[in-house]
């Protein structure tokens, strides 16, 4: 194989690759090990096979290196997590590719079997993208992998801030994917956001040459019957016709709402904490039964003081802190109506507020948030 000939670098995507990585992978605390999330689509086994590259080739790995104990040479052990979700009769051949690839480059593939909920309420695609997280969560955790590298570029970008904003996602949402973000004990990193597909398309065409080894083709990524499939069959075709350079104007979009949401976010958390106090005794309320706090409890009568956007504002921070999912914008007015409407003291009704992964509660003009994830 010629994996190790310069060639396989020699490419516009390769070059990129290497600038990101500079600036991204070397700058994680730990890249001892990592993990590709490997389909066996063109995305990620590109990235399996740059980052592949990266290990043989990383600093670190040269004898003389200073950060190699007793100056050894080290070679970042490099997985391929590939996540097995038997939705399409191809998936047993998705597998083979991607175990094909995985002897090729000579790492090991870890593969895991899912059921995908599809009565869960989320829709096919999100189930499944819920169901695959877990997944790749588990193996990082089963092996010890605290990086997993993701295969999503300028393009995936692109399309995610289309969908968000027809589903009237706010500043959050529009931020899209972020390049470095930390998830249950994981470090999710997306190094090629700004990186073409078309580049892809063009590093994993000279590899397939020089190897024989082909990318899978999912037929859902233009299937009309799901949401992405028709964006990218219907809508984008349409979009291109008068604005070629959409993808490069998104992405950069999506940049700016990351900007923005960071600022917003960093204001919450100092409102948050000013509504911080020490909770009350709860033993004689009715409704304080194997309540277990998993955030800090907050002064209802100061939340009250804030204006309604820093109310809104603080109620999210909160909840993203313990790990849980944004409510609806329906769902969460209803709970800010109810909790403006509620006895500054909390004494004129109890008050609960649930959703699926935890529930909030108005004791004694202290909020109380549990999460039951």
């Amino acid at each position: 194989m010629e994996r190790h000939q310069a060639g396989v670098l020699e490419t516009v995507l390769a070059t990129k690759l290497a600038t990101v990585q500079a600036n991204m992978l070397e700058s994680l605390p730990d890249t001892q090990s990592l993990a590709v999330g490997l389909s066996g689509g063109p995305d990620s086994s590109a990235l399996a096979i740059c980052l592949d590259q990266w290990c043989r080739c990383h600093p670190d790995n040269h004898p003389n290196h200073p950060n190699h104990p007793n100056n050894q040479p080290h070679n970042p052990k490099l997985y391929l997590f590939h996540v097995h979700h038997g939705l399409s009769d191809l998936a047993d051949e998705w597998q083979a590719r991607a175990q094909a690839l995985a002897d090729l480059l000579e790492r090991p593939l870890m593969v895991r079997r899912i059921h995908v909920e599809l009565d869960s309420g989320l829709g096919v695609e999100a189930a499944a993208r819920q169901a695959r997280r877990q997944a790749l969560i588990e193996m990082a955790h089963e092996h010890h992998v605290p990086v997993v590298a993701l295969g999503h570029h300028q393009h995936d970008q692109a399309e995610t801030v289309l969908m968000r904003l027809f589903r009237g996602s706010g500043i959050d949402g529009l931020a899209a994917m972020a390049a470095i973000t930390h998830d249950r004990g994981v470090c999710w990193v997306r190094p090629w956001l700004e990186v073409s597909r078309q580049a892809i398309l063009e590093f994993i065409g000279r590899f397939s040459q020089r190897t024989g080894w082909l990318p899978v083709q999912d037929p859902s990524n233009v299937d009309s019957r799901l949401a992405r499939g028709t964006l990218r069959t219907e809508v984008i075709p349409a979009i291109e016709s008068h604005w070629p350079a959409w993808r490069t104007t998104l992405a950069r979009h999506a940049g700016q709402a990351a900007q923005v949401s960071a600022v917003l976010k960093r204001y919450g958390q100092r409102l948050l904490k000013e509504l911080v106090c020490d909770p009350q005794p709860t033993d004689h309320h009715p409704d304080s039964s194997e309540l277990v706090n998993s955030a800090p409890v907050l002064s209802l009568a100061k939340w009250r003081e804030l204006h309604a956007d820093e109310q809104a504002l603080v109620i999210r921070v909160w909840l993203d802190q313990a790990g849980m999912q944004m409510p609806t914008e329906k769902r969460l007015n209803e709970l800010l109506r109810q909790l403006r409407q509620v006895h500054a003291l909390g004494h004129d009704r109890a008050l609960t507020w649930k959703q699926r992964d935890g529930e909030i509660r108005c004791i004694r003009g202290q909020l109380h948030l549990r999460a039951t994830l």
